[in-house]
């Protein structure tokens, strides 16, 4: 039952990930997705080999679940109630995660042009933490890992987790040059932890 859950989740979480950028660019006439330098590039292939892990996974999960034991699983994770609260916590991620991204409207952007400028967002879930959809995003794959707890997901939540620190601290040092606002939102909204009032 929770191999056809997880996968579906991946589905809907992927989904959201595409759908985002070529929504964003039928409103402003060209796609949100800035090149960027070889770091950037090095990090964007991450990107595309954890999207394989994950979704690769899923589908043995729900078709092929005689190949489970071939993923190196977790044994002291595979017990209902940690899928549960994995399907629990991904479902609302992949939620929150589509209402940050939302609420950025035309100024979503996935890297950054230095000649471009949008934009600021300060309102919604931004007025409680500085990066929501990554927040969402990394919440997501800890629900998928929980799922699937094996040494392929293991390695796939990790690289997750480098990436969004890496692109978050890319895209502050760049909105710290450019956005004579920022510094101040930085010093009332936490990077990665929610607030539950508004700043």
């Amino acid at each position: 039952m929770y191999g056809i859950v997880l996968f579906g989740l991946v589905v809907a979480f992927y989904g959201l990930m595409v759908a985002r950028p070529l929504l964003v660019r039928r409103r402003i006439g060209r796609s949100p997705i800035r090149s960027g330098k070889a770091g950037p590039e090095v990090m964007g292939r991450v990107v595309i080999a954890r999207a394989f892990v994950i979704i690769f996974v899923g589908a043995v999960c729900a078709f092929a679940p005689a190949l489970k034991p071939y993923l190196i699983p977790v044994p002291y994770l595979e017990f209902e109630a940690c899928q549960a609260f994995g399907a629990f916590l991904s479902g609302a991620a992949i939620v929150w995660a589509a209402v940050a991204q939302a609420q950025m409207g035309t100024s979503f952007r996935i890297g950054h042009d230095p000649s471009e400028r949008t934009r600021l967002v300060r309102t919604g879930l931004f007025a409680r933490v500085r990066h929501p959809v990554y927040f969402g995003i990394g919440m997501a794959n800890i629900g998928f890992f929980l799922m699937a707890p094996n040494a392929l997901m293991v390695g796939a939540l990790a690289a997750t987790l480098v990436s969004l620190a890496f692109q978050a601290q890319r895209e502050e040092d760049f909105l710290l040059r450019t956005q004579p606002d920022y510094a101040e939102y930085c010093s009332r909204v936490r990077r990665w932890v929610p607030s539950l009032a508004r700043s």
